[in-house]
């Protein structure tokens, strides 16, 4: 066997014993994986929060776009038991936007936050001076489906 070839042999061999040892077929510890499977659980929820209010606002450093900056959804719980999960999602009907942001909520859990990112809307797609915004959050499970908090706001297009 030559020299170039046997540096092939090697190199795929080493390729090969690594995908073994790294894959599914190895048995691994699931303890640092974070699951976000859905259980039975419940929470009653004492306050939802918007940390800012959505808007358009033009994007900086001449990126020619207009973005709706989506503000964070901050939940407080009076109480929570077994695994349910909160559902934030903002849309925009006559852009043909709707997004969804979730987080988990297990036993125990005082607060959560739900983060979402800003979305880019080239300028000559908004062909208006304002648009409604719906803004909902919910708590979801196998055993419960409650919208929580629900406002409905018209946002102005910023002309900067």
């Amino acid at each position: 066997m030559d020299a170039s070839r046997a540096v092939t042999v090697l190199s795929v061999a080493v390729v090969l014993v690594t995908l073994v040892v790294t894959g599914p077929l190895v048995g691994g510890s699931d303890a640092d994986r974070t699951t976000t499977e859905l259980g039975d659980g419940t929470a009653t929820v004492e306050r939802v929060q918007l940390t800012d209010s959505p808007s358009f606002s033009s994007g900086r450093f001449g990126t020619g776009v207009v973005y709706l900056r989506i503000p964070d959804a901050a939940v407080e719980f009076t109480s929570t038991s077994g695994r349910s999960r909160l559902v934030y999602r903002v849309a925009v009907p006559a852009l043909g936007f709707d997004r969804v942001g979730t987080a988990t909520v297990d036993s125990g859990t005082i607060r959560r936050q739900v983060t979402m990112s800003d979305r880019a809307f080239a300028p000559d797609t908004l062909d208006r001076d304002r648009y409604r915004v719906n803004v909902t959050v919910r708590v979801q499970s196998f055993t419960v489906d409650r919208t929580v908090f629900r406002r409905n706001l018209t946002v102005g297009v910023d002309d900067d």
